[in-house]
């Protein structure tokens, strides 16, 4: 398969899984279907920023699109508020950049070190910084305009822990990145990736540990290793029931993108590129409209 064809399937199961999202009383299947969406996308991204001519234009367009769905993803809050629509946070365009930013860094060290350390100490502040500030924003309880919110701060500063996926999402972009020409390194990395993800995302392991710790650990050190799970976005909060299944243990199904990137024959195929840049917020936006409106 092309890299357009696998963005075809990616984008197919992405619909089906954003119905299952938006749409009230869809089958829980819907959303299962819909892991294998975002390893795909970002399995393409990995190609994408390999063969591409120019990879400032490649950066520079995706910030564009992801800071330009956010100002859309606020103006629709405001909106939303005022008849108590759920609000709406996805924007994959940023986490899909930062990964793409964090490679180039990589790779500009591998080429020149010297260089490359200034580009790590600059992302390095631009994470602390945009991470300070929302604390502050949030410490202070601070009354900003509607239509700047944390995610269009964090879009701007191409924040990492404040990006859809968060962290995680970022890092199976590089990992995807650097195993995508070895199948046999790409299945044994991408595995051992989802394995660690269920355990840490889709388990009460982390949660239970720390309501266990509590009682045990000065509370500093308790708040530090509770800050740390909450910034990488680890359930904190212990989930037991039917409920838990529905609502985080299927996750580990994103392991099924993998047959279909074994299958990449290393073509680019027609490409379509401004047709996957639209359809993803047009799809979401009419999804979530439609959602609301029949809720």
């Amino acid at each position: 398969m092309s890299t357009t064809t696998l963005k075809i399937i990616a984008a197919i199961f992405m619909l089906v899984d954003h119905i299952g999202n938006f749409i009230p009383k869809t089958p829980i299947f819907f959303r299962w279907i819909g892991r294998i969406s975002a390893p795909l996308f970002f399995f393409c991204m990995a190609w994408g920023l390999f063969y591409t001519k120019n990879r400032k234009i490649y950066l520079l367009r995706m910030y564009l699109f992801g800071v330009s769905m956010s100002i859309m993803n606020d103006l629709i809050n405001n909106i939303a508020i005022k008849y108590h629509f759920l609000l709406i946070k996805n924007n994959i365009f940023i986490t899909i950049l930062i990964s793409c930013l964090i490679i180039s860094i990589i790779d500009i060290f591998h080429v020149n070190p010297i260089k490359g350390k200034k580009y790590i100490l600059i992302f390095t502040i631009l994470q602390l910084f945009g991470t300070i500030l929302i604390a502050i924003i949030d410490f202070l309880e601070l009354n900003l305009p509607f239509y700047i919110s944390n995610d269009l701060i964090g879009a701007i500063l191409c924040n990492v822990f404040l990006t859809e996926g968060g962290i995680s999402g970022v890092l199976l972009g590089v990992l995807l990145y650097y195993t995508k020409q070895n199948k046999k390194t790409l299945t044994i990395s991408f595995s051992i990736y989802c394995l660690l993800y269920s355990f840490l995302f889709c388990t009460n392991t982390v949660a239970q540990t720390l309501l266990k710790l509590k009682s045990l650990l000065p509370i500093k050190i308790y708040t530090i290793l509770y800050a740390i799970a909450t910034l990488f976005k680890i359930p904190t909060i212990p989930i037991y029931g039917i409920h838990f299944y529905q609502l985080t243990s299927y996750h580990w199904m994103q392991i099924f993108a993998l047959p279909f990137m074994l299958s990449f024959n290393m073509k680019k195929g027609k490409g379509y590129k401004y047709f996957f840049y639209l359809f993803y917020p047009i799809h979401i936006y009419i999804l979530y409209f439609i959602g609301n409106i029949i809720r």
